[in-house]
């Protein structure tokens, strides 16, 4: 079903006469609704929205993403430094500590009462400091955030911040936080370490100091309605000014066993398995892997079966695959 905050967009959307923004909120509903299984319902949602368009000569949306886009697309200078993403992830997909659901719910729902609570003089957590290593629901969690709220998801191109001219950079970074303030959306600082390394590192340059700085004034200061979510794999070189800055911060862990089965549980659901096929062995083989490891076990295995290579997926053959990540990211490690 639709969530409360979609709901509210659509009602908002009317009132306003907005009907852009009503159908695309219309046809997320719809995406959310066939991710589900819902195929029929979805499909009835769409050919409405279709039906209604061509009434009204509105023109069709091409897709999902280009509705979302087209009515909030932050411009000028910040448009070449956003890049909007395009993972659908929902809370139901989503496989993380209870700790860190736990922080991530409550941060959706004070979103949901942004007005109640502003009105009362207080502030929603709106920045986020994500830590944790690579492939384990950092970036996946900023996506199920924004598609909980029905908002767009930009990524923030830190290459193109990145200035060897003097203060260029800290302009840059002004640019994004004006998009940031204007245009309501989650903004993902990926790979944050770039840009906070502790000031006086031995990678410690005066333009990134400067950067560094800015940025610190810009999060302290920052009271608008967007969620700002950084994000890092080395939270150990990172400077610990940043820490106070953000609302909360949020340690991801690699899964445990527990999770390792979910999480195939979950990519495996529509693969044809055998009565004797035993995942938990499998899941108890997988610790050490990350979610992302994970899900390339799975797309090899049914890659295999696709092209003939084995007739069904079997325990065997999903521990094998294991097996053959593990080695390849020691060897890879120690290279």
């Amino acid at each position: 079903m639709a969530t409360g905050a979609q709901i509210r967009a659509m009602m908002e959307s009317h009132a306003k006469g907005d009907d852009s923004r009503f159908y695309a909120v219309a046809s997320q509903i719809a995406a959310t609704e066939a991710k589900k299984g819902h195929d029929k319902l979805a499909e009835q949602i769409r050919a409405y929205i279709d039906e209604v368009r061509a009434t009204a000569n509105l023109p069709r949306a091409k897709s999902l993403n280009d509705s979302i886009v087209s009515i909030s697309r932050p411009d000028g200078e910040a448009a070449d430094l956003l890049m909007h993403s395009t993972n659908e992830a929902g809370l139901d997909q989503l496989i993380v500590s209870p700790s860190v659901r736990s922080v991530l719910e409550l941060a959706i729902e004070e979103q949901e009462h942004l007005s109640e609570i502003k009105s009362h003089g207080l502030t929603p957590q709106q920045t986020f400091l994500f830590t944790g290593p690579p492939g384990c629901g950092k970036t996946m969690s900023a996506a199920v955030v924004a598609n909980s709220l029905g908002l767009p998801l930009f990524s923030v191109r830190l290459d193109a911040i990145i200035s060897r001219y003097l203060g260029e950079s800290a302009a840059k970074l002004a640019s994004v936080f004006q998009a940031i303030q204007k245009t309501r959306a989650v903004y993902l600082f990926d790979e944050f370490d770039s840009l906070g390394l502790e000031r006086g590192s031995g990678q410690d340059i005066a333009e990134m100091r400067r950067l560094l700085n800015a940025f610190l004034v810009f999060v302290e200061s920052y009271g608008g309605n967007s969620i700002i979510i950084a994000a890092t794999n080395h939270a150990e070189s990172l400077d610990f000014a940043l820490f106070r800055r953000f609302d909360m911060l949020l340690e991801f862990e690699m899964p445990t066993a527990d999770q390792c089965l979910q999480a195939l549980e979950l990519r495996l659901k529509n693969v044809k398995k055998p009565k004797s096929f035993n995942l938990r062995s499998v899941a108890d083989a997988a610790v050490g892997l990350s979610f992302a490891d994970l899900s390339r076990v799975c797309d090899d295995a049914v890659k295999r079966i696709i092209m003939g290579k084995t007739k069904s997926l079997s325990d065997k053959l999903l521990t094998s695959l294991v097996t053959e990540r593990k080695t390849f990211l020691a060897r890879n490690r120690n290279v």
